[in-house]
């Protein structure tokens, strides 16, 4: 059974369809049109790199005009930054007033009259306000297991 006449898509010959789907006359014009297709994907697809690489340069150009803006406007208002705690303020820098000021090893920043047992104390008081427990009292640790504290 023949699915009847029609006009081949690459050469424009008539030939008798052998299936439904059957759109070329021979082998060699199905890979010609293979062919073609191909090369026109890649045509369009090194289009896209080229226009991507073009972008890409016009956006590093735009990013190093920022920074630039950037460096000026840094230079105009000045304000400190602490690397250790990722803090930037216009204020001064809390140097020796935080435990991160001590930890791991001491900051470069950190004055020389600074102690950590200062430090401890205000964050021990600010610590035991939060929690209406007096400052330096001792911790009351409650086991789940049994009910009762574990200093009682």
């Amino acid at each position: 059974m023949g699915w009847g006449k029609r006009y081949c898509l690459t050469c424009g010959k008539e030939f008798e369809a052998e299936y439904i789907q059957h759109v070329y006359c021979c082998d060699d014009c199905k890979l010609k049109a293979k062919r073609q297709r191909d090369n026109e994907y890649t045509k369009k697809r090194y289009a896209k790199m080229k226009t991507a690489t073009i972008e890409v340069a016009s956006l590093k150009a735009r990013i190093a005009e920022l920074e630039t803006e950037l460096a000026a406007l840094k230079e105009q208002h000045p304000s400190n930054y602490c690397e250790r705690m990722s803090i930037r303020t216009k204020l001064p820098l809390p140097c020796g007033k935080r435990v991160e000021c001590f930890k791991p090893e001491q900051c470069a920043q950190l004055p020389k009259d600074a102690k950590i047992e200062d430090v401890r104390s205000i964050s021990e008081e600010i610590v035991h306000r939060s929690y209406g427990r007096v400052a330096h009292s001792e911790p009351d640790i409650y086991d789940p297991v049994f009910g009762q504290s574990k200093f009682a």
